[in-house]
């Protein structure tokens, strides 16, 4: 009760389980990156400066509600912006799962498979690169 919202426990489960596309999502774009990132060098440069931006726009420290009104269409297209925002639904509100979930973990697993493929696609080279 640090910010002074309950944190409801039964909503844990779930919570656990809406954290699993999401891991799979960074597993998925941290095996593209990776590809890539061994056969261009520069890449982890771009890739600081994206992932401080995506990070700040995300609402992960914050509610999407309060994001300015002229932000919010950018905050809503996020991707990542989904999963905090039903984590934050599910643990300090009590939701419940939705459709939605469903076709977020379709996306993330998605990502997950094309993220290997171009992994597997790629490795073959690494060691030209290395």
């Amino acid at each position: 009760k640090l910010t002074g919202e309950p944190l409801w426990l039964s909503g844990l489960p779930l919570a656990l389980l809406l954290v699993l596309p999401y891991m799979l999502l960074a597993v998925g774009l941290g095996a593209f990156l990776a590809a890539l990132q061994t056969l261009l060098r520069d890449v982890e440069h771009a890739v600081q400066v994206i992932l401080m931006m995506v990070f700040y726009g995300s609402p992960i420290l914050y509610p999407a509600s309060i994001a300015p009104a002229w932000a919010r269409p950018w905050v809503e297209a996020n991707p990542l912006a989904w999963f905090s925002e039903r984590l934050r639904e599910v643990l300090l509100q009590g939701g419940g799962p939705v459709p939605g979930d469903a076709v977020a973990a379709a996306g993330c697993l998605a990502a997950f498979a094309a993220g290997m493929w171009v992994f597997e696609r790629l490795s073959p080279h690494f060691e030209d690169f290395l």
